[in-house]
């Protein structure tokens, strides 16, 4: 990157942290952190929840739209507010200094509404408040917004620093900053060349202009100025293509100032195309018309030139119909006189140098005649279909593709399964359940019912029309209650309804897939959908009256040998109800022999392939209601291999003590101490590389026998790092946690098993203003987090690890400040003391809060920071662990947090199946291994094993014995390698890579030149270059070139 590098993110959550002076970064959309240099940086935040960050250097900071975090460093800063930033949102700006020049700008707000000084004056308002000073603005469209609010600084401070209405700096060659150039006609032809008007305004009375004019190649300045301004050039010699114009002017004190003026664009090759860059285009939104659509066929244009007009044409080959397009380029067609066949379509443009091109639009079938009779049943097929029954009480099936279904007047039932599916409403009493995708659903006559399954749950927000509560319709979500286990009262907390723009909004919150919104139900009002009228069924009917029909395994993997007899036990069935058992692996099923009275059923899966299974259960009561529930899945390895390709979670294996286990979730969630930060003033730190605790606490485990799988949606740590995922936000505190929702999400989006949160350390780093206010609210914001951690669904059996904070001493922050924020404090003679003096005026901090929380949530734990000792003689002692910017740490004292936190979590929770709280199952008989598409840990015997860790960041130990480590595919879209541990040519172990160049069809000979070992820190690693692009697949720890050899340890082919 060069000084003056505009630098992008993208749409999802960045971060940007140049290493030159004088950059401009854009964080676009998501939740960015940017974080600027020592130089004059501007930073955009954009969109979303943004981090802007400050060094040296005279900046400017603009967070835009969201709730952004500002957070100014040396220099004269500006922090610059526009019209995007009244969404609602107060932003938290830190670190404000009248006295180092910092401004804060709210002139382009005074812009947008033409306010002059006193009119603006009149509108900003600052006022102290709790924890600082706090801005609004009063507008005359949006009311009054609570824009920002100033942390440690009083509204005074901030007063004297407000620019609100800006303009031109004196003295310059624009004192009024009204100077611009236009331009008349921006779009030169053949035969304008010659005569090219640019006209100047604004410039002032004591200064000359000169208007300079480019292709980018050649360049002309102006001749004489006209006196109305008017300046015309001849651009015969000019190249066609982009052309700037900037005017420069110069006052008699020599002052200059340079505007930018319009671009045009030069275009003098003859017209020969009525298409001239050769993009039009003719396109259908639907080119199955049937009976009920054939007189509405829209169809559109794109790409039409400015000076061609266009007419689109369909035809049935006898005859053809033209229409002209409206001023969006869209057309609508009455296809009705048509013969029924295919159509074809095409656009004719004509311009006005009598030039004409056509292009041919997509081919259309017709089919209008009425379908015959429909049977009881009609089943679509896997493309796109058009069933209409004419028959009542049917039931269409749509299955895949993108589906029509078009219901008679009778009771009839339309099912459409995958894909885009419109299902239409007509008469009677119907149900409508569209199944997986986006789909449209239309309401009719009669008491309609609109269902919605688990399938539905895919991220797509259907659209539901003509929803009539009076009409006695009934959006049913029971399939969703039945699958989660949920009473009327759990499904009401878990269903919302809103009133949204177009009409009501509703959504679901599952305990594992997220809040998902799921239906948008047009020209209805929130108040109509309820369970009180009867409009909203969460709970029905059920072949399961107290949920609690369950399937369980005595067994869940079943090795040679066992494929013959595996049991599954039915328990909670109904006394009025009869049962069904169905077990699967894809290709074949089995269904239920008579089930003994103790709930057992013996299935012989002897044809049965190698691989994943599944269980359901179906009950029928003596009402009719059925009831389906699925069981636990497993897993058959008789042939002595395990294959959990595919599965989604991470896995533990160790062959040797023939168990494996769901490797346990962990979501480190905090601040920049969770993402790692060092020194912010040392301009040698990589953001990507930061790691703090999480790799030595991670790699510890992995020393000690563990595995755990990271979570969260950002990634930062060096390379080698296996797991990078976190949760963590440089800036942030814990109220910023806990607003909106936020941690609530990270629970419920990654699902942890143990979540540790450090954070904290930024709600005390505000100097010593409101040393006490600030604990109070630290603590009270703490409480709420545990309270938000323990509503998620299942967490009570989940843990939450909170971490006392350690001392820092930026900005004049005392190391006491820490400890009372840890220890709580109590008043003493008139003055505060840390801990509890026993008068009864004690104010618990994080410890004793998390005590007294850890009564009601016995998976509450408490993590004593190792640098939150407070030894009052050792002030030195305090503080060591600090680098020199004074809040976050050095190596070693992340690698002593990292050693505490793994000795609580071990001694707290423990390992079991080589995971924190794990549930180990027994993988008798197992010698080859293919590991899921997470990162696993996968050991061998002392026999020869063939490992292959599938998808995720693996580390593969064979322990003796001739093993295979197996790599494909996969392994080139990881950053980091997969690791062998104790790779052995001298016992014959071998790495094989065939699959790689099987992937991109290599002979031996190509793939010898592919691949390379390499020395690296800590090992060697297999390398594999293709296209110009090198990508590390293994990384084989603790051993030398001297030990590995491409000829004869490595499988090529």
């Amino acid at each position: 990157m060069s000084a003056n590098d505009e630098v992008f993110g993208t749409s999802g959550n960045d971060v940007l942290s140049p290493d030159h002076d004088g950059s401009i970064l854009y964080g676009l959309g998501g939740n960015d952190t940017l974080v600027n240099g020592n130089g004059d940086d501007i930073l955009y935040g954009g969109e979303g929840r943004d981090t802007l960050r400050g060094g040296g250097g005279d900046d400017v900071y603009e967070g835009g739209a969201g709730f952004d975090v500002l957070i100014g460093g040396t220099g004269a800063d500006r922090f610059v507010w526009g019209m995007d930033a009244l969404d609602g949102n107060r932003d938290l700006l830190y670190y404000f200094s009248a006295a180092e020049g910092h401004v804060i700008d709210l002139s382009a707000i005074s812009a947008h509404y033409g306010w002059t000084q006193s009119q603006a004056e009149a509108a900003v308002s600052v006022t102290d408040g709790p924890k600082g000073a706090l801005l609004s603005v009063a507008t005359p469209d949006l009311g009054t917004i609570s824009l920002i609010d100033i942390r440690g600084v009083a509204a005074s401070e901030v007063t004297g620093a407000l620019l609100l209405v800006s303009g031109p700096p004196p003295d310059t060659g624009d004192d009024d900053g009204n100077m611009a150039l236009t331009l008349p006609d921006d779009r030169i032809t053949i035969g304008e060349e010659g005569n090219v008007e640019v006209v100047l305004s604004g410039l002032d009375a004591d200064a000359t202009a000169v208007i300079t004019i480019s292709d980018g190649t050649n360049s002309l300045t102006s001749p004489a100025i006209s006196a109305d301004g008017s300046v015309v050039f001849d651009l015969s010699g000019f190249d066609d293509g982009a052309v700037t114009t900037e005017v420069t002017a110069t006052d008699a004190g020599g002052n200059a100032t340079t505007r930018q003026g319009p671009g045009l664009t030069l275009d003098t090759a003859p017209d020969t195309s009525a298409d001239a860059d050769g993009n039009l285009t003719l396109t259908a939104p639907d080119t199955e018309i049937d009976a009920f659509e054939a007189d509405d066929v829209q169809m559109t244009v794109t790409g039409i030139d400015d000076d061609a007009d266009a007419v689109v044409e369909i035809s049935d080959g006898t005859t053809t119909l033209t229409r002209t397009l409206a001023a969006d380029g869209s057309v609508s067609f009455d296809l009705t006189g048509l013969q029924d066949g295919p159509l074809t379509s095409r656009v004719v443009v004509d311009d006005t140098t009598g030039n004409t091109a056509s292009v041919d639009g997509p081919g259309l079938t017709l089919d209008t005649v009425t379908p015959p009779p429909a049977e009881n049943e009609i089943f679509g097929t896997s493309g796109n279909d058009t069933l209409i029954p004419e028959s009542t009480g049917s039931i269409l099936h749509g299955l895949a593709g993108n589906d029509k279904l078009f219901n008679g007047d009778g009771d009839d039932i339309l099912y459409g399964g995958d894909g885009r599916d419109t299902l239409r409403g007509g008469g009677g009493d119907d149900v409508y359940e569209g199944g997986a995708g986006f789909d449209v659903l239309h309401g009719g006559a009669g008491a309609d019912r609109f269902v919605w399954g688990m399938d539905a749950l895919d991220g797509n927000r259907d659209l539901l029309y003509y929803f009539s509560a009076a009409g006695g319709h009934v959006i049913d979500l029971s399939k969703v209650a039945e699958h989660y286990g949920w009473n009327q009262s759990q499904a009401e907390a878990a269903v919302s309804v809103t009133d949204g723009p177009n009409g009501a909004l509703l959504s679901v919150a599952t305990p594992d897939l997220g809040t998902i919104s799921l239906i948008d139900i047009r020209d209805a009002a929130a108040s109509d959908i309820t369970p009180a009228t009867g409009t909203l069924l969460l709970t029905g009917a059920s072949a399961d009256d107290d949920a609690n029909m369950a399937l369980t395994l005595p067994d869940t993997l079943i090795t040679a040998g066992e494929e013959g007899n595996v049991e599954v036990v039915l328990s909670g069935l109904d006394a009025d109800a009869t049962a069904v058992i169905t077990i699967s692996d894809g290709t074949n099923s089995l269904t239920s022999p008579a089930i003994s009275a103790d709930g057992s059923v013996v299935f012989d899966l002897s044809g049965f392939n190698d691989g994943a299974v599944t269980t359901e259960v179906t009950a029928n009561d003596s009402e009719g209601n059925t009831t389906i529930r699925s069981g636990p899945g497993f897993w058959i390895a008789s042939s002595g291999t395990l294959s959990l390709a595919g599965e989604a979670a991470a896995v533990v294996i160790d062959l040797a003590a023939e168990s494996y286990a769901t490797a346990a979730r962990v979501l480190a969630i905090g601040d920049s101490l969770t993402v790692g930060w060092r020194d912010r003033n040392d301009p040698a730190e990589s953001n990507a590389e930061r790691e703090g605790f999480r790799q030595d606490m991670f790699e510890r485990i992995a020393t000690d026998g563990g595995w755990y799988d990271y979570v969260g949606p950002y990634q930062n740590g060096p390379a080698g790092m296996l797991d990078r995922d976190h949760a963590g936000v440089a800036g942030w505190e814990m109220a910023q946690l806990i607003a909106n929702g936020y941690f609530t999400n990270m629970l419920e989006d990654h699902a942890p098993d143990v979540t540790l949160l450090m954070l904290g350390t930024n709600d005390l780093d505000e100097g010593t203003a409101d040393v006490l206010g600030t604990q109070a609210n630290l603590v009270s914001d703490l409480t709420t987090a545990v309270e938000q951690f323990y509503a998620v669904s299942g967490n009570d059996d989940r843990h939450l690890v909170v971490s006392t904070l350690a001392p820092l001493t930026r900005r004049d922050n005392e190391p006491e400040h820490a400890y009372f924020a840890n220890e709580g404090y109590s008043i003493v003679g008139g003055t505060a003391v840390a801990g509890d003096a026993g008068n009864g005026t004690y104010v618990p901090g994080i410890k004793a809060t998390i005590a007294g929380l850890q009564a009601s949530h016995p998976t509450l734990m408490l993590f004593e920071n190792p640098h939150a000792a407070h030894p009052p003689s050792d002030t030195a002692d305090q503080t060591d662990h600090l680098t020199g910017d004074e809040v976050h740490w050095s190596a070693g004292a992340y690698t002593e947090y990292a050693d505490a936190l793994a000795d609580l979590l071990v001694g707290g929770i423990g390992l079991a199946g080589g995971t924190f709280g794990g549930s180990p199952v027994a993988l008798p008989g197992i010698a080859n291994v293919t590991g899921t598409e997470a990162g696993d840990r996968i050991r061998g015997d002392a026999g020869a094993n063939r490992l292959d860790g599938g998808g995720g960041n693996d580390l593969l130990e064979g322990r003796g014995g001739a093993d295979h480590f197996v790599f494909d595919e996969k392994s080139l879209s990881q950053t980091t390698p997969d690791r062998i541990a104790d790779f052995n040519a001298t016992e014959n172990d071998m790495i094989d890579v065939s699959a790689i160049s099987a992937f991109f069809g290599w002979t031996l000979s190509q793939a010898q030149a592919g691949f390379e070992l390499v020395a690296v820190t800590g090992g060697v690693d297999l390398t594999v270059t293709a296209s110009g692009s090198t990508t590390s697949v293994v990384h084989a720890a603790q051993i030398t070139l001297g030990d590995i050899s491409l000829a004869d340890d490595v499988i090529l082919v």
